[in-house]
């Protein structure tokens, strides 16, 4: 199980939460993953999720509603994304995005059902 540590504002609310674990990578304790709420409500998250040290996929939600998941998931792993997923408001998946150009845009798009 992670520790963890909550981040709050001067009126309380809950800002950031960080998750922390020793790495199966490294073998080191360090932040696994961390959330940024606003207004009560999760609006981003990043993680680590092999361990070695660098966040690796970010998380962006609206109301509340997971909408854009980032991947690093292709080499160089370098802690940058090089994958997006965009979902609806049901949480359909609706665009997949690979190839950045490193300006923040992405050179293929792929709507899933379309060829």
């Amino acid at each position: 199980e992670p520790d963890a540590l909550a981040y709050v504002t001067p009126t309380g609310a809950i800002d950031r939460i960080e998750y922390f674990e020793v790495s199966n990578v490294t073998n080191k304790f360090g932040v696994v993953r961390r959330e940024f709420y606003e207004a009560g409500k999760m609006v981003k998250a990043e993680e680590d999720t092999d361990g070695d040290g660098l966040m690796d996929r970010w998380e962006h939600y609206v109301d509340g509603i997971q909408r854009v998941v980032e991947l690093n998931d292709q080499k160089p792993y370098n802690g940058k994304p090089d994958t997006r997923m965009t979902y609806d408001e049901k949480g359909s998946l609706v665009l997949v995005e690979t190839q950045p150009d490193g300006k923040g845009n992405y050179l293929k798009k792929v709507v899933p059902g379309i060829k």
